[in-house]
């Protein structure tokens, strides 16, 4: 089955960043923008249980919590590289 929507540039932009970052933690799955902007339901089902296996195994360095109320924005900021002071 396949959708009647055009794909935007957009949508190649932002499939395009999924399979780098897929490659990027080294995922070994053979898999390309296109993969993913126009669909094989097959493809996309296999890609979802490869992920759903392995991904669990990506254990985190460290936790950030962020604590406030129930229903409100809570903003901080966070720093992802060493500090160059």
């Amino acid at each position: 089955m396949r959708c009647n929507e055009r794909i935007t540039p957009t949508h190649s932009l932002l499939s395009l960043q999924v399979v780098n970052a897929i490659r990027y933690i080294g995922l070994d799955y053979d898999i390309q923008a296109i993969d993913i902007t126009d669909p094989n339901p097959v493809a996309l089902m296999m890609l979802s249980v490869y992920l759903y296996q392995k991904l669990p195994l990506y254990l985190p360095k460290s936790t950030i919590t962020f604590t406030g109320p129930l229903h409100h924005t809570v903003q901080r900021q966070v720093s992802t590289g060493e500090d160059k002071s």
